[in-house]
């Protein structure tokens, strides 16, 4: 993730299920979909405007299967949508996980304020 022409932070891990349950661990902007997927779990969703593509992978549960390629695919910039709104994010989040039930309520409840948390303290201290 860049901004204003420096790196400040690097995103990649191998996909683990259930680190994906409580937040988005995948970079869509260095993601590759196969066209499969659109025809078994369908479209996005334009109803989420900043987490479609979380969403979208969220609907396959916890057969969902990702590849981890360790290089540096994009770069992209710090301040987009997510980063800009962030409580419309959470809150989308929030949302999507009731919609595609991969958590109960109660921990997703408590995902949407660690996240949020994380997110203050590291505004915070930079």
């Amino acid at each position: 993730m860049i901004k204003a022409a420096k790196l400040i932070r690097t995103f990649g891990e191998a996909f683990d299920w259930s680190t994906f349950q409580c937040e988005m661990k995948i970079l869509h902007a260095g993601s590759f979909i196969n066209s499969s997927y659109f025809e078994n779990f369908g479209q996005f969703d334009e109803s989420f405007q900043i987490v479609g593509d979380y969403e979208l992978l969220m609907r396959k549960g916890a057969k969902l299967d990702v590849d981890f390629i360790d290089e540096f695919l994009v770069e992209m910039g710090a301040d987009g949508v997510s980063s800009a709104l962030v409580i419309k994010s959470l809150k989308e989040v929030k949302r999507a996980k009731l919609k595609n039930k991969i958590r109960n309520p109660w921990q997703i409840g408590l995902d949407y304020y660690w996240v949020l948390f994380k997110i203050k303290v590291k505004q915070a201290i930079s």
